[in-house]
């Protein structure tokens, strides 16, 4: 079919506003009709309708940003300079005690990170590379890729939201971000009423263009409640404030605004945002655990599971055996507290214990019937957040488990006290973890 038809047909179909939205797409996922990008093409003149190809690299925060701020010759509070900019990689590596939760309720991310630094840290190294637009490239474990654009990550530092030993982890949790936003964009595009010929080419848009993509995520987050809810109207208003400085014509802030219109595609995005809430800035409770899995996922690729632990007990004990070499995250049950509270259990118990709370596991002692694990924060407990408990107050206190790799082919019986060759690296490994964390 011609592209004239084509246009044809969706000036018929969708009517002005998506016509526009069509124009851009039909160019390519890089092509935009010359007037939506007025004062964008670096000093050229170009004819007023002419189709030109934009950087799909360009982020949308430098915009923003450098407008923001240019008039008034202030420089914006989050600009990236070699001064202020910490390294890729702090003192400490890629290893669990680098990493350290900000203000957000990201324990789920921040644990399941540690997990596969302790395990796999050559694994995190090979995802991150340097870019041109002076970011990073992560690349996931299906292959496909997000940029991670510095000004975005140290406004996340600068906000407290990420507050890790250099910039890894928070480059991995802001492409986490953008990937989780751009799969339910393109997901909710599949299942609205826009023109079935017009799905494709939005969701090909979608795929490969970060500015309207980052229009999106900063809207999201100026209007997203802590329980992950969101006002249609505000979040229209709030995303035809983040499209401005990318200079669009009416006509086509009109179009990417009207597919928000659509059927189904903002009950889809809230959903999405409820569903991952810490990601957009809204603290929610790690729940069922599910989210680490998620994570481990979309990080490592391998085979995930998640286990209760008042069901899968033996299974899941299996896989905390190979913490040392495989990714695991125990998250913390709400009753343990109701119990605290009611002075059941001891008060030191409050030193460590958080509700509803993801945790790294570095190790289980399969013949002393302790579990070793950390939490995101790196602190509480005092110094580092690690901290050892029986096997009994592990299985009280903690509900689910997700672990990466093959399940073993035949889970081993609680012991019934011999020991096993491996039990006795975990005094080890444990003492070499400690002594690396007194060394800085």
């Amino acid at each position: 079919m011609g592209r004239a038809l084509l246009v044809v047909i969706l000036a018929t179909a969708v009517g002005v506003p998506l016509l526009a939205l069509a124009l851009c797409l039909l160019g390519g996922p890089a092509l935009i009709p010359q007037a939506a990008v007025e004062g964008q093409g670096r000093g050229a003149e170009f004819a007023p309708n002419a189709i030109v190809s934009i950087d799909p690299v360009i982020s949308l925060t430098v915009v923003r940003l450098a407008n923001r701020h240019a008039a008034a010759g202030e420089r914006g509070p989050w600009a990236a300079t070699a001064a202020d900019e910490p390294p890729l990689y702090g003192p400490l590596g890629i290893k669990p005690q680098a990493v350290r939760q900000g203000s957000i309720g990201s324990c789920y991310f921040h644990a399941t990170v540690a997990a596969i630094a302790q395990a796999s840290p050559q694994l995190i190294e090979n995802m991150l590379r340097p870019n041109s637009a002076g970011g990073y490239t992560v690349e996931f474990k299906d292959g496909k890729k997000e940029t991670a654009y510095l000004e975005d990550v140290l406004f996340a530092r600068k906000s407290g939201f990420e507050q890790s030993d250099g910039l890894w982890v928070g480059v991995l949790f802001r492409a986490y971000a953008q990937r989780v936003l751009r799969q339910a964009l393109i997901g909710a595009i599949d299942k609205s009423s826009l023109f079935p010929l017009l799905k494709k080419y939005a969701a090909d848009f979608i795929s490969s263009n970060d500015a309207v993509l980052l229009a999106y995520d900063h809207a999201i987050r100026a209007v997203v409640g802590q329980r992950g809810e969101m006002d249609r109207g505000r979040l229209i208003a709030e995303l035809r404030s983040e499209l401005k400085p990318l200079n669009l014509s009416e006509a086509a802030q009109e179009a990417v605004l009207g597919v928000l219109d659509s059927a189904g595609v903002f009950d889809a995005l809230v959903a999405m945002v409820q569903q991952n809430g810490e990601l957009f800035g809204a603290y929610r409770a790690v729940g069922n655990g599910g989210l680490p899995l998620r994570v481990i996922r979309a990080l490592v690729g391998d085979t995930v599971r998640g286990l209760w632990l008042n069901k899968d007990r033996r299974e899941a004990l299996s896989f905390m055996e190979r913490a040392d070499r495989l990714p695991v995250v125990a998250s913390s049950g709400a009753e343990y507290g109701r119990l605290l509270a009611a002075g059941q259990r001891s008060a030191a118990d409050g030193d460590w214990y958080v509700a509803s709370h993801a945790f790294t596991v570095l190790a289980y002692d399969a013949v002393g019937l302790r579990v070793t694990l950390r939490n995101p924060w790196g602190h509480h407990p005092a110094p580092d957040g690690v901290f050892t408990l029986s096997l009994e107050r592990f299985l009280e206190a903690f509900e689910y488990v997700t672990a990466a790799g093959p399940a073993p082919a035949s889970p081993r019986p609680l012991p019934a006290g011999r020991r096993p060759a491996s039990a006795g690296r975990m005094t080890t490994r444990i003492g070499a973890w400690r002594a690396g964390l007194a060394q800085t």
